[in-house]
């Protein structure tokens, strides 16, 4: 796939003034966003050498050839809005009351090009729409400062799940393709087999001779993990809380200056979900057994069992083939800080916060037993220390050393109670993709909902999984929490010119994460690698004890700098950063596969993923330059041009070696130790920008300006394909590259190297420009 800009526009007006004079005043913006982007699928070829196997390059991976493209467009609309109101009560008193939104629908080609049109175009709804009302108070001569606000946020959807839905492709409907179920085709096969193709299989793609399997059997265009059909998994999502807080400040004197903070909050949170499928099943290919994999949402009939409820409404239909489900968190938090300035050179800092977390499942959720849960499934207390500690040595504002430390608890989201806390019961069947009776008019020739269901050992053809049973939660679990150190020396040295050097420490010290000790089958959150805890050893089905491994995930960076705060009509900022982020533990994002799962992440879920996973992490830049500056030039009393630019360079990422695992599929094993296939090549920009403002006549200005970034039309490639093999593999622990050559799958044959593996699946954006025009008034 390649990528390319198409047009950014984005445009807005504010207004704003009194409705009464000195009592009332009004605030309202609108900002719509027009983006749409170019998205040209390649395919690519393989030559033949004259013997039957490709053509490789110096490095020895297969050498592609592009021999058709087609060009999609992905548009994305935004309305970002705002207002407020604000009433003065009193000299001392003040009520403000604003919304703020940011509705968003995109279309097109969202998904990842593996497959035909069904699987990859289609539309999606986000955003959110926030509401509050602010109080603000002075009272005791203005010792006493109050500040309180009541919330209200609404969003649909979220980043890793879209509310989404399909579109019409050609001749065929969106209803047609809702209504169609999802194959993922596991085995290799060329790209122009009868197998891949469906009634949304690209135009282009359909008689590519350049594809067509040789005289000799050599493939030009094997293809892996392709899917047809429609979309798959289908989302309708809500989120909502309700957040009440208060803040109050005092003043007051003893042996200096305090500044006394302390307030509390409430929120709570409620995450509805829509989920099903497209056709209402998804098929996965076996390519050792020959048959399709079916997975479906539903419960088993209790009065006929092993058999499916069918839907007394909805004939012909499962009964829960919808799955809805209603997770919630309640939160109550308090802090106190003091901050302390003693002879106008010290300044201490020094505080609290506690926190007090209640998670729920859905309401109809069981546990293991089928028992319905009652109250919270996660009860956490977190309480967190901060201290900081700031000398000015020159005692007139020109100087700084300081040193921080504090405790960060994380607030963890609802994913994780809608994933693991809220079950929902679903089945798995197989059928013969050999033997179906498709009607005419649909999307696949072969839809698996027409093909002969397989019989299965023991007589029964359904195999049901959970009644709706949570995962268990460790009875000791304890908060995910980051440990932060910082300190520095700051100084100006020279008419506004600060120099600095400052360091920065951070360390994961507990995590929250979901385990499985019998290979997926059930699954228990606990806190991995502590002794006393679940997740401290695990037993696998064969009876061997692994000990989970600590996590692991440590930052420190130091910072060179010198800036130029604005004076006499320009500013710099000058930087250089020294960091390393290592561990085992990538965070609450696992980039290698773009799982957005916070604290249910795949990384500590079965024994066989954990080998391999310390070293660099994603977001580990060992060096890093920043160069920033601007200058006004006053042309006139009524004129002056703005001109200014930066300059960013960064060390490229870490790359993996990695592999599939027999159950959780591609990109989850890792070959060899993290890191072990070297870094991406520097990324560097330079961006400039020009502005002129003319002053129209005392109550009005305007502004024309100019902004171009990357100048130079870099176009550093900022990800590659990091599947080494699609094979099923054993680690190669503490192996080496020159390991790879003895790489086997789970069953012992030749591991198959990806033809695809380092190649670019990400650039720097190319050169674009921005012009803009501002009415001020």
């Amino acid at each position: 796939m390649d990528e390319s800009q198409r047009y950014s526009l984005d445009f807005g007006a504010e207004v704003g003034g009194p409705i009464l004079r000195d009592k009332l005043w009004f605030f309202a913006g609108v900002a719509p966003q027009l983006n749409s982007l170019y998205q040209d699928r390649l395919i690519q070829a393989l030559e033949d050498n004259g013997t039957g196997l490709p053509v490789t390059e110096s490095d020895g991976t297969p050498s592609f050839r592009e021999i058709a493209r087609k060009r999609y467009t992905q548009t994305s609309t935004t309305l970002q809005f705002s207002g407020k109101l604000t009433w003065l009560l009193s000299e001392n008193h003040s009520l403000a009351v604003a919304a703020y939104g940011n509705p968003t629908k995109s279309s097109g080609a969202l998904g990842p090009m593996g497959g035909n049109e069904g699987t990859f175009l289609f539309d999606k709804r986000s955003g959110a729409t926030d509401t509050s009302l602010r109080y603000a108070g002075k009272l005791f001569h203005k010792t006493m400062l109050i500040e309180s606000a009541l919330g209200y946020s609404r969003q649909v959807g979220t980043p890793a799940l879209p509310t989404r839905d399909a579109i019409a492709i050609g001749t065929l409907s969106a209803d047609v393709l809702r209504d169609t179920p999802r194959v993922f085709r596991n085995a290799t096969y060329n790209l122009l087999d009868p197998a891949l193709q469906d009634a949304a299989t690209p135009d282009y793609q359909r008689n590519l001779t350049q594809c067509a399997v040789r005289a000799n059997a050599f493939d030009p265009c094997p293809v892996r993990g392709y899917s047809t059909g429609g979309l798959g998994n289908m989302f309708d999502e809500t989120l909502q809380r309700v957040s009440l807080g208060t803040k109050l400040t005092n003043f007051f004197e003893l042996v200096g200056h305090h500044q006394l903070k302390y307030g509390f909050d409430v929120a709570i949170d409620a995450y509805k979900q829509l989920f099903w499928g497209s056709g209402n099943l998804i098929a996965f290919e076996r390519p050792d057994q020959g048959d399709f994999r079916i997975g479906q949402l539903g419960s088993e009939d209790p009065s006929r069992p092993g058999i499916p409820a069918t839907d007394p409404s909805r004939p012909g239909h499962v009964l829960g083939e919808r799955l809805q489900t209603l997770a919630r968190n309640r939160s109550y938090s308090f802090f106190l800080q003091d901050t302390w300035s003693v002879l106008d050179r010290v300044v201490i800092d020094a505080g609290v916060r506690g926190e007090r977390q209640l998670m729920y499942g859905d309401p109809t959720t069981t546990d293991a037993q089928g028992v319905r849960i009652g109250g919270p499934q996660i009860r956490l207390f977190n309480l967190m220390p901060r201290f900081g500690l700031i000398y000015d040595f020159t005692g007139r504002g020109l100087s700084k050393v300081y040193a921080s430390a504090g405790r960060f608890y994380e607030f963890i989201p609802l994913d994780a109670a809608n994933r693991s806390l809220s079950g929902g019961p679903s089945f798995n069947y197989f059928v013969n993709p050999d033997n179906c009776a498709t009607p005419d008019g649909m999307v696949l020739p072969r839809d698996p909902r027409f093909c002969a269901v397989l019989p299965q050992r023991g007589g029964r053809t359904y195999q049901f999984f959970g009644t709706g049973a949570a995962a268990t939660v460790d009875p000791n679990l304890e908060g995910q929490y980051v440990d932060e150190l910082q300190g520095g020396v700051q100084a100006q040295a020279y008419r506004d010119v600060v120099f600095a050097v400052d360091y920065v420490h951070r360390q994961v010290g507990r995590v929250v994460e979901d385990m499985s000790v019998n290979d997926a089958v059930t699954y228990f959150i606990s806190n991995p690698g502590e002794p006393g805890k679940l997740g401290y050893a695990a037993v696998t089905p064969s009876g061997i004890t692994v000990v989970e491994p600590r996590p692991r995930r440590v930052y420190d960076g130091i910072t060179l700098s010198v800036r130029k705060i604005f004076s006499r009509n320009y500013f710099f900022n000058a930087s250089y950063t020294y960091s390393s982020l290592r561990g085992n533990y990538p965070g609450l994002f696992r980039s290698e596969n773009g799982q957005l799962d916070p604290n249910i992440l795949s990384d500590y879920d079965l024994a066989s993923l954990l080998p391999n996973r310390d070293g660099p992490l994603p977001g580990d830049i060992p060096n890093s330059f920043k160069l920033d500056g601007g200058y006004v030039m006053e042309l006139s009393p009524v004129t002056s041009v703005q001109v200014g630019g930066n300059f960013r360079a960064d060390q490229g990422h870490a790359i993996n070696y990695l592999g599939a695992h027999p159950l959780y599929g591609a990109a989850e094993a890792y070959i060899l130790p993290r890191g072990s296939a070297g870094r991406l090549t520097w990324v560097w920009q330079i961006d400039l920008r020009a502005a002129i403002t003319r002053k129209l006549s005392s109550r009005y200005a305007g502004t024309i300006s100019v902004d171009v970034f990357n100048l130079t039309n870099n176009r550093a490639v900022t990800q590659v394909n990091e599947q080494y093999t699609t094979d099923s593999v054993y680690p190669i622990v503490n192996g080496r590259p020159a390991d790879l050559r003895n790489l086997k799958t789970i069953d012992g044959t030749q591991a198959i190297v990806n033809g695809a593996f380092r190649n670019p699946t990400a650039y720097q954006l190319p050169l674009s420009v921005r012009m803009g025009a501002r009415l001020s008034f």
